[in-house]
């Protein structure tokens, strides 16, 4: 993504290949929601890159090849969250598909369709839609993290039972450090407590585990105050402790 950034800036931002190199970074970072996006690119903390210059770049090179992802990408990304999000990433996506494997965002097709599905959600707050674009996501890889996280926890509204599992699944393929590993605790320590029979041991396990995960991460990526809350009444209903 630096690489990308010097490239932009070193040439005026005439050189489209540096959009490219932001597409990959943004992916390689794991970077879902728009505002985290806008983060990265022009935060004086991070790139700095200048917006207006930028934005006319990509749209300049669209208007010379209306088949270049990386600026699909970059504009659908950037979008907030809402149905022109969802019609940018769809389009990405189709044109990446069209371009076949020599498109240079090819290989990160399960994590553009993870944003994808998220967007859906978001916009249309129906599980069926974006559980489906989930689903094609981890057709194109089935243990990415992210994509299993955000399928667990749109699954809550439909099958519990499902739920539980996908968390599991993500547990299994996160590394310890991941972002979403305390969250993912927090919510199987409530979904367990709504299970009947309550197993308490596996929500004191969960619960426990979350707050060990939660200690380790960093201190700006914090856990929605909500889930903790949310977390902490099942864990004492089931255990019967008074936190």
């Amino acid at each position: 993504m630096e690489r990308g950034a010097e490239m932009l800036t070193g040439s005026g931002y005439t050189d489209a290949a540096g959009l490219t190199l932001l597409a990959e970074g943004i992916i390689m970072w794991g970077v879902i929601g728009p505002e985290d996006c806008k983060l990265f690119l022009y935060d004086p903390d991070c790139l700095h890159l200048d917006k207006k210059r930028l934005d006319h770049l990509t749209s300049t090179q669209l208007k010379h090849n209306p088949a270049d992802s990386s600026c699909l990408f970059l504009q659908g990304a950037l979008l907030s969250l809402g149905d022109s999000r969802v019609e940018r990433l769809r389009q990405t996506m189709n044109t990446i598909l069209q371009n076949g494997e020599e498109d240079p965002l090819h290989p990160y097709l399960h994590h553009i369709c993870c944003m994808l599905a998220v967007s859906i959600w978001v916009a249309t707050k129906q599980s069926g839609p974006a559980l489906s674009a989930f689903a094609t996501a981890l057709m194109y890889k089935p243990d990415h993290p992210p994509t299993l996280f955000w399928t667990a926890e749109c699954s809550m509204k439909v099958s519990m039972s499902d739920a539980i599992q996908q968390f599991h699944q993500y547990l299994r393929a996160a590394p310890p450090c991941d972002l979403y590993v305390p969250d993912a605790h927090y919510y199987l320590t409530v979904l367990c407590d709504e299970q009947q029979p309550v197993d308490r041991e596996k929500v004191e396990t969960h619960y426990r585990r979350g707050q060990e995960a939660e200690k380790n991460r960093l201190p700006v990526f914090g856990v929605w105050e909500p889930l903790r809350e949310d977390a902490k009444n099942a864990y004492n209903r089931a255990t019967g402790a008074n936190m």
